[in-house]
């Protein structure tokens, strides 16, 4: 007798593939982005946006990947 997977009982949370994605795509813009283009710009503030806003960027996305999570 085999169980079958309803949509109550996937594994996988719906959303949970471009999430992983972004992030992706998120962390290792976080490695290319400080040691590739940032030492081409000159401002002094460059830094300090471009954490300031990946820090803000991520923040969104665990809000975003946490939003439907339930106790089950």
């Amino acid at each position: 007798m085999s169980e079958e997977t309803t949509p109550e009982t996937s594994v996988r949370p719906r959303g949970l593939r471009p999430w992983l994605w972004v992030v992706g795509i998120s962390v290792l813009s976080a490695f290319a982005v400080p040691y590739l283009i940032l030492p081409l710009v000159d401002h002094p503030l460059a830094t300090y946006v471009f954490w300031s806003g990946f820090s803000l960027v991520i923040a969104i996305f665990v809000i975003w990947g946490v939003a439907r999570w339930t106790d089950r």
